[in-house]
């Protein structure tokens, strides 16, 4: 999918972990080279292997399917990732739902039915009967989660429908698209016989993968104190509506700081993608955006621009901070004097987010 992916592969592993010794991807090997190596890391004594496969080209998923022949193959969502290489949102959902086209002969499909496109694709290739669904937004679906609201400090509050039964879970993580990421394990899950008790259990022992939305508590060096979200992995549009959203709900009423950078490989669609990022930041209500320009060419300025005008045109007052590296992040900071919050880190891998992140002046709470 276009966002989640290593997140779930984490979180599902954390659930087959409890019916056998459970194989996976290093962090998120998942390419042409990657995948190779994940798969000679394993033994073959594995009861469960759950590979991440990511692709950002229309061929890709022809090769890795080949690698695979998966028994289950789950396509999470769609969204406006790598469109410089897959062209729209069709493209994405064509490519991505190809890996279903390498179904092991009993094998059987798994796709989010939020997305049309995705279900249309995967309807083409899967033969009825081997394509299961889930949702967060349709109960009617064979697995279903929702997002009920934050929990106890950083947890939120979650209800997922499985098996006939309905559940409620608090787990370490917050958000709407937490929910998506929450049905995919459980129809995964599911589907291998586990029952709603081991998935829940399962869940609730899992955490999130480092650089993906991992909040810590910490203490400013002027004082004050401070949630610090490392969200600094990658970015695209889906993951970072997801991401700003929920930094947002984390803050409350109190002051909420995005670092960001740009999203990248979005071709002809960047202006437009930054400009709708704008508007998705200017409801979050932040007080301050920086945002870092100049890594690799000036397109990373372009889509700065484009942020500061979707901005404007949603009505928000500030203006957004422009940054270079660490010691210009950590020049402004020290300028405005800011005492505490919640700050999010966010950008494209190849903006290097986590750089300004180690470059904020605090000290994290064991």
């Amino acid at each position: 999918g276009s966002a989640g992916k290593t997140t779930i592969k984490e979180r599902l592993a954390a659930v087959l972990t409890s019916k056998g010794v459970t194989a996976k991807n290093e962090k998120n090997l998942n390419n042409q080279v990657g995948l190779p190596l994940s798969l000679l890391a394993a033994s073959g004594e594995e009861r469960f292997w759950v590979l991440e496969v990511g692709i950002s080209h229309p061929e890709d998923m022809d090769e890795l399917g080949l690698t695979l022949v998966p028994d289950v193959a789950v396509v999470v969502n769609v969204g406006q990732a790598h469109l410089q290489g897959l062209g729209d949102l069709s493209g994405v959902a064509k490519a991505k739902a190809r890996l279903l086209a390498y179904l092991a002969r009993e094998g059987r499909g798994v796709v989010c039915r939020d997305y049309p496109d995705l279900v249309r694709e995967a309807e083409a290739l899967v033969a009825p009967g081997k394509l299961d669904t889930f949702s967060s937004h349709d109960p009617s679906s064979g697995c279903y989660a929702a997002y009920l609201g934050p929990g106890n400090g950083t947890s939120g509050r979650f209800v997922l429908s499985l098996e006939g039964r309905e559940v409620e879970l608090e787990l370490p993580w917050r958000g709407p698209f937490m929910a998506e990421n929450v049905a995919a394990v459980a129809a995964v899950a599911g589907g291998l016989g586990f029952a709603a008790e081991d998935v829940c259990q399962g869940l609730v022992a899992a955490r999130l993968a480092p650089q993906r939305f991992c909040v810590r508590r910490a203490t400013g060096a002027i004082g004050g104190r401070w949630l610090v979200i490392d969200d600094s992995y990658n970015a695209n549009p889906l993951s970072m509506l997801a991401s700003v959203e929920a930094a947002g709900e984390l803050a409350k009423d109190g002051s909420l700081v995005l670092v960001l950078g740009a999203m990248r490989e979005l071709g002809e669609h960047a202006e437009a993608a930054h400009r709708e990022l704008g508007t998705v930041i200017a409801k979050a209500k932040p007080v301050h955006v920086f945002w870092r320009d100049g890594l690799s060419d000036d397109m990373d300025a372009v889509c700065g621009d484009a942020v500061q005008a979707g901005l404007t045109k949603a009505g928000w007052g500030g203006r957004v901070l422009r940054i270079k590296d660490a010691d210009g992040f950590a020049a402004a900071w020290r300028v405005l004097g800011l005492v505490e919050g919640t700050i999010l880190f966010k950008g494209s891998r190849g903006t290097r987010m986590e750089e300004l992140l180690a470059a904020l002046p605090v000290e994290y709470h064991a």
